[in-house]
């Protein structure tokens, strides 16, 4: 697509900067100056804690005042936001050369080595269950697998391929998994695969069982591929995000809302969406600068919460309007999340975290 920029109406858009604006509370002061190769760096949010991944190929630490807690030499950087579940970090670290990039746990309280796992990082958000970890990762070849956590021991694995880098569903029973493409099968928590498989020793693709789709909605309808083609220029670079009663969809230049049964219910066009805001005597124009950026921050019944041209819209799903915006240009976001009022965002340009308070 084309680089471009964006103007929307001018009075809409000084109204609503003026009346819900941020306030940058927090800026990391890390030393980049001598890192050397591409621009990697995430971010995830809990409760309590703050995990920035850097550019330094460091992890860094802070509460949600913005102290800093702890770093841990990681030797390694991602745009895949770490997975953070009760006090352990599952993130990516690099030992020495004899054991490569693994997966690694890292007590989030202190910040310390808990241990290496014996595979590549997680390309998926795990599962656990009666201490085993169900994940994705590069082991030996692209496998789904199931990693014993007291006894460091992998379970077993079944080969996916580039399925590695889909997130499997997680059901009570059973869990579904892709290998590669739209190919989908299901097999139980013990590496037995489910449904009329005529070659259960095969490679999956071949399995007279696997379905082909693109992935799940909110309520396990499938999602075809000519379904996204119909709407996105894309199929295979959107953004999804689920809650009970809906499935987001989103682009760089659409968000689609499904209802039940893939059921169509809105369609928001992010280049000419009309925001509401309160009254304002400024009216002076204000544009956006266009970002490759997109992500769906947060969702609930009511509202949604999505990064679009360095624009964060708060938008209400029955009124069908933005309600709230917050113009976040000078900030160029790279990864952002939303926690509460406070928005969390690296900076494409310095590399370094922000922590915005929504007003």
């Amino acid at each position: 697509m084309k680089n471009k920029i964006l103007f929307f109406s001018a009075a809409l858009l000084a109204g609503c900067f003026a009346a819900f604006g941020q306030t940058q509370f927090f800026k990391s002061t890390i030393d980049f100056s001598d890192v050397q190769g591409e621009f990697y760096s995430s971010v995830a949010v809990d409760e309590s804690t703050v995990v920035f991944v850097a550019n330094n190929h460091t992890i860094h630490a802070f509460d949600k005042a913005g102290t800093e807690k702890w770093t841990f030499d990681s030797n390694w950087k991602t745009n895949k936001a770490p997975y953070i579940f009760g006090d352990t970090i599952v993130t990516g670290y690099y030992a020495n050369s004899d054991t490569g990039t693994r997966a690694a746990f890292v007590n989030k309280k202190d910040g310390t080595l808990i241990k290496a796992l014996p595979f590549e990082p997680v390309s998926t958000k795990p599962y656990f269950k009666n201490g085993i970890m169900y994940c994705t990762a590069i082991y030996n070849a692209g496998q789904i697998l199931a990693y014993d956590i007291k006894n460091d021991t992998v379970l077993w694995d079944r080969f996916v391929a580039h399925g590695v880098s889909n997130q499997p569903v997680y059901l009570k029973d059973k869990i579904i998994a892709n290998a590669e493409e739209q190919n989908w099968f299901e097999l139980d928590y013990n590496n037995k695969l489910l449904g009329t498989c005529d070659n259960p020793a095969g490679f999956v693709n071949d399995i007279t069982c696997v379905k082909n789709y693109m992935f799940l909605s909110h309520d396990g309808k499938e999602i075809s591929e000519k379904l996204l083609n119909t709407y996105f220029n894309d199929a295979w670079s959107v953004e999804k995000y689920f809650t009970k009663d809906n499935t987001f969809i989103m682009d760089s230049e659409l968000l689609l809302i499904l209802g039940k049964k893939v059921k169509v219910k809105q369609k928001i066009n992010l280049n000419d969406i009309s925001i509401e805001a309160a009254e304002t005597d400024d009216y002076e124009s204000t544009e956006i600068v266009y970002s490759n950026y997109f992500d769906i921050l947060k969702a609930d019944e009511k509202n949604l919460w999505f990064i679009s041209n360095n624009v964060v819209i708060q938008y209400d799903l029955k009124a069908e309007k933005a309600v709230k915006t917050y113009n976040v240009t000078q900030w160029n976001p790279h990864r952002a999340v939303l926690d509460g009022n406070k928005l969390w965002l690296i900076n494409g340009t310095d590399f370094q975290l922000y922590g915005l308070e929504l007003n």
